[in-house]
């Protein structure tokens, strides 16, 4: 099986927070994660990987550090031991669960990709964010990342928050730079159906960002970022020379990929294969040496087309219109014609040099883009 990338999925964290997904669950004291690491393990291995192909390992959730470092320890040792070094193996941290020590045995490990949740620099703002932790604390990781000896680490940070100012993230961007991490990820604040935030903004306890502030930040992370040396070569993502994620580029690409774990989604076979997300019948599944598959799509050939032109103008090099034709077998003219003329006329795409892409002003309003190439 071709596969280029691997996510691994630990749907757990310290509490039931807003930005881990939906379905993870807080930490109880009595659950036996050795089950789930050996769930996990033994899904790996179910799969006939071409390990040739194998490129990206990517540890996410939820809060992968959340759970007990030895039984994390075995998880990246085992997966190691079943598909060798591969070219990124990432992992996300959150800023209060992980030490020094544990940094520097994850490097043992093979980790050479450090994601550091750190969302905003001002207490205020984290503990709005529920984030357990303080602003000193992402500060004291990301030195010990660095001694641990981490050469390629990511910050994600959040903007947009309720009363944020201009200024305010300005700050935080600064103090994200003056780290120098090779990367960061920069998104707005979103209202997702399900989350205490969505809950908030419907009573009228928080009250959003204007369009117009918010897309002034959005403008203000694209001119700071590249001031200091700083590529964005995603809508939110960000890197210094050489450090783009490959792993993500995996997904804009619309590449083959496994989900291992409870609620992980696949893509490969013209499928799009959905885990259950009860991390019980997950486990009961797996040791019966079943899949643990919730629900399977199958990605007809409208939808792989609209998928590969909308992921690859997220990108800032956008569509590389012979790659589009190679992966999808049809010209991209042939499809969206109409819609790129329209958008090329209103001055959101631009073609240039074999590639479509979105024109710097269109940026802020990448989605309303996207849709249109969804309805065809």
């Amino acid at each position: 099986m071709d596969i280029h990338s691997i996510y691994v999925h630990i749907p757990f964290c310290t509490r039931k927070c807003d930005y881990c997904n939906f379905f993870s669950v807080p930490i109880k004291r009595e659950f036996d994660y050795s089950c789930y690491i050996d769930a996990l393990l033994k899904e790996l291995l179910s799969f006939d990987l071409n390990l040739d192909k194998l490129k990206t390992c990517y540890i996410g959730g939820g809060s992968p550090s959340a759970i007990p470092h030895k039984e994390l320890m075995r998880l990246l040792y085992g997966i190691l031991e079943i598909v060798g070094n591969v070219d990124e193996f990432s992992i996300e941290v959150n800023p209060s669960q992980v030490s020094l020590v544990e940094l520097k045995d994850f490097k043992d490990a093979g980790v050479n990709r450090l994601s550091i949740g750190a969302q905003s620099f001002f207490d205020d703002e984290l503990s709005l964010l529920t984030r357990p932790y303080k602003a000193k604390t992402i500060v004291e990781v990301y030195d010990n990342a660095v001694s641990a000896g981490f050469t390629n680490i990511s910050l994600d940070l959040i903007f947009a928050l309720p009363k944020q100012s201009l200024s305010r993230w300005n700050e935080n961007l600064e103090r994200a730079i003056e780290l120098s991490p090779q990367h960061i990820s920069a998104y707005s604040l979103s209202y997702e159906k399900g989350t205490k935030f969505f809950d908030k903004l419907n009573k009228s306890e928080f009250k959003r960002v204007n369009e117009d502030l918010e897309r002034q930040m959005y403008e203000l992370t694209i001119s700071k970022l590249s001031q200091a040396g700083f590529e964005q070569y995603e809508i939110s993502n960000f890197s210094k020379q050489g450090f783009r994620c490959d792993h993500n580029l995996s997904y804009w690409y619309n590449r083959s990929y496994i989900g291992l774990g409870a609620g992980a989604s696949s893509s490969y076979d013209s499928k799009r294969i959905d885990n259950v997300c009860d991390i019980d019948k997950y486990i009961q599944l797996i040791e019966a040496k079943k899949r643990a598959t919730g629900n399977t799509t199958h990605i007809s050939d409208k939808d792989f087309l609209c998928e590969s032109a909308v992921l690859m103008l997220r990108l800032r090099e956008g569509i590389n219109l012979k790659l589009f034709k190679e992966i999808t077998g049809k010209d991209i003219y042939d499809v969206f014609a109409q819609t790129i003329k329209y958008h090329i006329r209103q001055g959101n795409l631009v073609e240039k040099d074999g590639y479509l892409f979105l024109s710097e002003s269109s940026l802020a309003i990448g989605d309303s883009v996207f849709c249109d190439f969804c309805d065809f």
